[in-house]
């Protein structure tokens, strides 16, 4: 029951819409995991070869851990859950669902079944890592571990709780505890003594608050219960031009996707500005890393096979370059702050190299990430899908930077490379939706 109850789940939220929906999850969820684990096992050698102080107080590594493993869990969530839509597998799903004759447990399993999907490829990455922290930290590896499980379970507590509230509510709460963990972290950090202990077990008691949630909080599916509408003052001839722009910004789920992905950049700058912190081009990282997670939901918005855009309009080509420009616009957008921010601060740089590294990073991630999701195209409600065609161009970018070393050669080299990804993430695209198109049909 439990094996066939999973399989229907799997297909729903993985499996695509091709003739073999199941072996296709597999397939992708396999990749997930593999490329997880992979960018795990090379990040902790990285933390095994780095030197740690290793006379940190106990309660401070319970808190750093825990509000790490809360931070990632609690983005990667609510990035998914704002992208549910009443029309959407997911919703449908729910409503089966809650028709089947089944138990609440299994109720339950099958309603969070993408969402534990998502959190098991987490943990394949973070075990290595947090393996290696305790190590360097004279930790035992039991107890790291289990904080590291407190602190996911607090980020999927928390975002079960907000599932229904306002995307706009929700990222400025999630961000604002975020804030305040982190304040915790630097004062308990310099305390000492009871402070110490008042600090740590104040932001260990907030953490602890959402995990409860999670335990006694039954996840309700996100719906729309009315849509908005809204007339753009432009003409006919820019709709033409910035026609796929448009649907963009008038489809939830990318809109959305885009305005917490900004949302994040503003709030990055804005607290770097007010700590006075040092900052090089290396921010420019988390700026294309953001832009991929909005480029990878680009596709998605219309049909997988023979989209009437390609038809109504000047065909494939025409097509593609009208998703590259809507692409650009909003990865540049995305890390536009972080630019700001770093152009301000880093006087040892020229303003000319920075733009040239920054434009080519923020192009190459949106390319990569269009890429991405032209393989994949995620539709609303397929959870696993849109994990896996966010994070494979995030593991992309992650391992030409650590693996290619691209932050050792000067700002042209670089530039270089990521204009020669463009081009390749171009012509990738173009690749796929010809013979997509030509494969119409076929089993």
């Amino acid at each position: 029951m439990i094996g066939s109850l999973l399989r229907v789940v799997l297909i729903a939220q993985a499996g695509g819409r091709g003739s073999h929906p199941f072996r296709s999850a597999l397939i992708k969820v396999g990749f997930a995991c593999g490329g997880a684990l992979a960018l795990g096992i090379a990040l902790g050698r990285a933390v095994w070869s780095t030197a740690f102080p290793g006379d940190l107080p106990k309660v401070w590594i319970a808190l750093l851990l825990a509000s790490g493993g809360y931070a990632i869990t609690g983005l990667l969530l609510l990035s998914i859950d704002a992208s549910s839509a009443r029309g959407s597998r997911q919703a449908k799903l729910g409503e089966l669902v809650s028709v089947w004759p089944l138990s609440r447990g299994h109720q339950w399993l099958a309603r969070s079944a993408g969402r534990l999907t998502i959190i098991g490829v987490e943990l394949l990455c973070l075990l290595p890592i947090t393996v290696a922290l305790a190590h360097a930290w004279h930790e035992p590896t039991f107890l790291a571990l289990s904080e590291l499980l407190f602190g996911v379970g607090s980020g999927y507590g928390f975002a079960a709780q907000q599932s229904r509230g306002t995307v706009l509510k929700t990222g400025f709460l999630f961000l604002f505890t975020i804030f305040s963990i982190t304040r915790l972290l630097s004062w308990s950090f310099h305390a000492s003594g009871s402070r110490l202990y008042l600090y740590s077990v104040v932001g260990l008691g907030i953490l602890g608050v959402h995990c409860l949630s999670a335990l006694r909080r039954r996840q309700a599916d996100r719906l729309i219960n009315r849509r908005r509408s809204f007339h753009l003052p432009i003409t006919k001839e820019q709709i033409y031009a910035w026609w796929f722009l448009i649907k963009v910004m008038r489809n939830r789920r990318t809109a959305v996707s885009f305005s917490f992905c900004l949302l994040l950049s503003v709030a990055v700058s804005g607290l770097l500005i007010v700590r006075h912190a040092i900052v090089g081009t290396e921010w420019f990282v988390l700026g294309a890393l953001l832009a991929t997670t909005c480029a990878a939901d680009i596709r998605g918005i219309v049909r997988r096979y023979k989209p009437a855009e390609v038809n109504a309009l000047n065909g494939i080509t025409f097509f593609v370059f009208s998703e590259l420009q809507a692409v650009f616009v909003l990865t540049l957008l995305i890390g536009l702050p972080l630019f700001v921010t770093v152009a301000i601060q880093a006087q040892a740089i020229s303003l000319a190299a920075q733009w040239l590294l920054f434009l080519s990073l923020q192009l190459a991630a949106g390319s990569i990430g269009l890429a991405a999701s032209t393989a994949g195209v995620p539709a609303n409600g397929e959870v696993v899908t849109q994990f896996f065609t966010t994070v494979a161009p995030m593991l992309v970018v992650s391992g030409l930077l650590h693996f290619g070393h691209l932050q050792s050669l000067n700002i042209p080299e670089q530039a270089l490379i990521w204009l020669t990804l463009v081009v390749i993430g171009v012509v990738f695209c173009l690749i796929v939706e010809k013979g997509r198109s030509k494969n119409y049909g076929r089993v």
